[in-house]
């Protein structure tokens, strides 16, 4: 499979190889038929070992294209538009809301002001 002249890369290799953050890497690699995993029962953290064929392998199946791999590990998320209507109305408030707001916040200060220590 592979031997001693091409050492399996660590999980922060593959990550930086393949431009992602080492969450993503592990999600990608997680599973995966091949990847060495050296871990001590019990233990919460993995050592995670990826032989050179298993990381090309992955990346020959993330650079298709979705259609063409049924395996495709990343979901796309429909984007949030529906949320953030543009463009964005500034709030205008009145002069009487502005004097409710500045009433309410120096409450709020005085309150906090009684329960800190002085010093």
């Amino acid at each position: 499979m592979w031997g001693v002249d091409e050492p399996p890369y660590t999980l922060g290799e593959a990550a930086r190889l393949l431009g992602v953050s080492r969450a993503t890497a592990g999600r990608l690699f997680d599973g995966e038929e091949g990847v060495l995993i050296f871990s001590v029962p019990g233990a919460r953290r993995k050592m995670r070992r990826i032989p050179r064929p298993v990381f090309n392998r992955v990346l020959n199946r993330l650079s298709q294209s979705r259609t063409a791999s049924p395996y495709y590990p990343c979901k796309f998320r429909q984007p949030v538009v529906h949320v953030l209507e543009y463009p964005q109305k500034a709030r205008r408030y009145s002069e009487e809301d502005r004097h409710k707001m500045s009433e309410v916040m120096r409450r709020v200060w005085a309150a906090k002001k009684t329960r800190w220590p002085v010093r």
